[in-house]
């Protein structure tokens, strides 16, 4: 778990179990300390590809609704389901550029902002419409 201030700037990849064709979903868990501070007025950007040299495909989000929680940690996913950040691996795509990078991102107010926790980040393969099975978490 990270607890983030001031500026979110959170990465990573996968390559494992990507199949040319299929669509994945990204996103990530995250809760509000109690104390958080500076998230109200304030979108942070998930953000997905596949390769290096890859098209960002991006979702902006707002956290103000997100409860702060003391003892029980409520876990809430950014994007929210049904709002989910989609990428697709192309057929074409080489191997060696077969990757989906992701990422969480708030850098753009220069604001002090602090209380966010992120617990993990999930990619899951898009089955249906409606159904994912998880791939990993970070």
């Amino acid at each position: 778990m990270y607890d983030i201030n001031d500026n979110v700037d959170e990465e990573g990849s996968i390559k494992k179990d990507l199949v040319p064709g299929k669509t994945y979903k990204a996103s990530f868990g995250v809760s509000l300390s109690p104390d958080a501070f500076g998230w109200d007025d304030c979108s942070v950007y998930i953000m997905a590809k596949i390769g290096k040299k890859g098209h960002f495909h991006l979702k902006k989000m707002n956290l103000t609704t997100i409860p702060t929680t003391s003892t029980d940690v409520k876990i809430s996913f950014i994007p929210t389901p049904g709002d989910d950040l989609i990428v697709q691996v192309p057929l074409t795509q080489p191997d060696d550029d077969l990757n989906l990078y992701f990422g969480l991102y708030e850098v753009w107010t220069n604001r002090w902002k602090g209380g966010l926790r992120i617990h993990y980040a999930l990619v899951e393969m898009v089955i249906h419409n409606d159904t994912a099975i998880p791939i990993t978490t970070q």
